[in-house]
């Protein structure tokens, strides 16, 4: 979200000031009586920062109050986390809540604060919109890059909830990563045929998408669809010619990703996102799918992309 990064920051710091385990104090002040903000609504605030009396941060300073998507207060762990997300759901327009850290006692400051005794928090909430109305505000562009963000802040929360899980089936391709970098060269001397092959038209059984992707299942995996979940891949790419420009079996490790945030090119987002967990695959991806007029050094501008592409996993 657009300024997201005054809120990360003030969260940030009450994140180094809880780890220190050392408790601080919250009070809500009441003025106000526009509309409580609620989970999903897009939320306008203004806050300032003060090491004892001395204002460090304040975003009437920027010229411009921030705004971000107002999150489930129960899908953090952190306390005071916690606590500043339930204060802005209680908030109605107007409204503003007062943080007060202590820090004389801590034995190790959070950078910044070497010195203060207190840290001062103050925040305001100065509008909230529901997406429907945030949206009515936006352009086009807008829009789409506001619903990418969107995506991408569930992505993060998801990832937080499956955390374990994710760092269990790092650990489990541990072991095979002999095993990855011995299959590089085969790997790579059969991508040097079948790239031009596919490149000229010569394989069967080619699949093409409505945006112009192209791709061949070599083996279907017997899990589930990838859809949007995590994606552990291993990969070798390279241009139609043949010529390889980045590879996961040499480094030994699978490359992890979530579908569909926009983290990788769109050829991957939509092509891994319609493999089963266990499939085999080779991607053609056109330009506009991948790099587009972009050139990357080893990938040129305007340049199709091949990718083998093996789906170890999906979480």
């Amino acid at each position: 979200m657009k300024n997201s990064k005054f809120l990360f920051l003030a969260f940030a710091l009450l994140v180094a000031f809880s780890a220190c385990k050392k408790g601080g104090s919250g009070t809500v002040h009441r003025s106000g009586n526009g509309p409580q903000a609620k989970i999903g609504d897009i939320i306008f605030y203004d806050f300032n920062l003060k090491k004892d009396t001395t204002l460090i941060f304040s975003t009437a300073q920027q010229g411009q109050s921030a705004q971000d998507i107002m999150s489930d207060p129960n899908k953090t762990k952190d306390p005071l986390y916690h606590f500043v997300l339930q204060s802005l759901l209680s908030m109605k327009k107007g409204d503003s809540t007062s943080f007060v850290l202590p820090l004389d006692t801590f034995k190790v400051k959070p950078a910044g604060f070497e010195g203060a005794k207190v840290a001062n928090l103050t925040i305001s909430l100065k509008n909230c919109l529901s997406e429907t109305e945030f949206l009515a505000t936006l352009k086009p562009e807008e829009k789409e890059s506001f619903m990418m963000q969107k995506k991408q802040m569930a992505v993060n929360e998801r990832a937080g909830e499956m955390k374990d899980q994710i760092k269990a089936a790092q650990m489990s391709f541990d072991g095979a990563k002999v095993q990855f970098q011995g299959r590089s060269k085969a790997v790579a001397d059969s991508m040097t045929t079948l790239a031009k092959d596919f490149a000229a038209g010569k394989m069967a059984n080619v699949q093409t998408t409505a945006s112009g992707l192209k791709y061949v299942i070599l083996k279907e995996g017997t899990g589930s669809v990838v859809g949007n979940k995590f994606a552990f891949v291993n990969y070798y790419g390279c241009l139609k010619d043949g010529k390889k420009f980045d590879e996961s079996f040499e480094r030994g490790s699978p490359f992890i990703f979530p579908v569909g945030v926009g983290q990788v090119i769109p050829g991957w987002d939509e092509g891994v996102g319609l493999l089963k967990e266990g499939s085999t695959a080779v991607l053609l991806v056109p330009s506009a799918l991948g790099y587009g007029a972009t050139d990357k050094g080893t990938i040129p501008a305007n340049s199709d992309l091949v990718f083998y592409i093996e789906v170890l996993k999906a979480l």
